[in-house]
């Protein structure tokens, strides 16, 4: 005899079926109806909720959700609100979202950037979500997050305004450099498995973009000719890309990343002040360093384009990144 349960043979009852949802359909009040009172309850919640994290949209006069509020998010402690005052949530999540876009058509949400995923936002978002924190300790943390947030921005906007308008003002050029991560070589498409016990050789990629023209000049540093990651390194490279491609007289405006053992130090300005007043080889050298964690700018761009290619047609040997020919210069026409 045939068990009646196997998944194989078993097939549910359609009329069963049909029973079962009539009776969660009754016990949340039919087609999931909100009455009108469980209505004007969410709507006030939601007044009081929204008034003091909703920010105002000066492109078309509405509202934003912030980053870290969510319809969910929003839900779930309106269930905690709900439960705590009158019992059981009589609405599902889709009807309390439906209900939000009918009552506040001018507040919109916001998906959570990719800018907003640096440690500090993590942080941000991870102490939001605590349970035990008051209405006074949310208010202060989310303070805090705006101002870092309006920090990055601020900041963004400064670098977009030197890339689009200052250099065509007054004829600055900016720069933007930074290291990629290392290439290993060879690097194949297909790897065999071997290659996860092997050191394979280290290719350092250096990248200094011309702002003005979008056009990067790539230093690659073989592994038995690196140095320290430090601003040694750094500042030969770019003494020679200044020396070399940057006419004299002109004031550079610099970008980096944050980072101190290489970028953020008093070596860095030492030689920016041996440019201008020992050398007078420029009038003036403005250093940038982006905000921690929203350090993406144009060196980016053009590695992304060659990790690429790299991934599509591989590298034996650093001879094939280099050249005319090679899969740095055939990335893209500004690399």
């Amino acid at each position: 005899m045939k068990n009646s349960m196997d998944p194989e043979k078993y097939t549910p009852d359609r009329g069963n079926q049909l029973m079962i949802a009539q009776i969660f359909e009754d016990q949340r009040g039919g087609n999931n109806v909100v009455s009108d009172e469980i209505k004007r309850i969410t709507r006030d919640y939601l007044t009081n909720y929204l008034r003091d994290i909703v920010l105002p949209n000066p492109e078309d006069g509405n509202y934003t959700l912030p980053a870290f509020v969510s319809y969910t998010e929003m839900y779930q402690e309106f269930c905690d609100h709900y439960a705590k005052h009158f019992g059981d949530v009589p609405m599902s999540r889709p009807t309390f979202t439906e209900d939000f876009k009918k009552d506040f058509p001018f507040i919109k949400s916001r998906l959570l950037k990719k800018t907003d995923y640096c440690d500090q936002s993590c942080i941000f978002q991870t102490k939001l979500k605590a349970k035990n924190l008051t209405v006074d300790e949310k208010l202060v943390i989310r303070t805090e997050y705006n101002e870092h947030k309006e920090q990055a921005s601020q900041a963004r906007k400064a670098y977009s305004d030197h890339r689009l308008k200052t250099a065509k003002e007054d004829g600055s050029i900016v720069l933007s450099f930074d290291f990629a991560e290392n290439i290993l070589v060879p690097y194949l498409t297909t790897q065999p498995s071997s290659f996860y016990f092997i050191s394979r050789r280290k290719i350092d990629l250096f990248g200094i973009c011309d702002e003005n023209s979008g056009i990067q000049t790539n230093y690659v540093i073989d592994e038995c000719q690196r140095i320290n990651k430090g601003p040694n390194m750094v500042i030969s490279m770019l003494n020679h890309y200044i020396l070399t491609k940057v006419p004299t007289g002109k004031k550079i405006i610099l970008y980096a990343d944050n980072c101190p053992g290489q970028n953020k130090n008093q070596t860095l300005v030492a030689y920016c002040c041996y440019l201008t007043k020992i050398l007078k080889r420029h009038t003036d050298i403005e250093i940038n360093f982006m905000v921690v964690g929203h350090t993406k700018f144009s060196p980016d761009r053009h590695f992304g384009t060659i990790k690429s290619l790299l991934r599509k047609k591989g590298c034996f040997s650093i001879i094939d990144l280099i050249g005319e020919s090679g899969l740095i210069k055939s990335s893209a026409k500004d690399n």
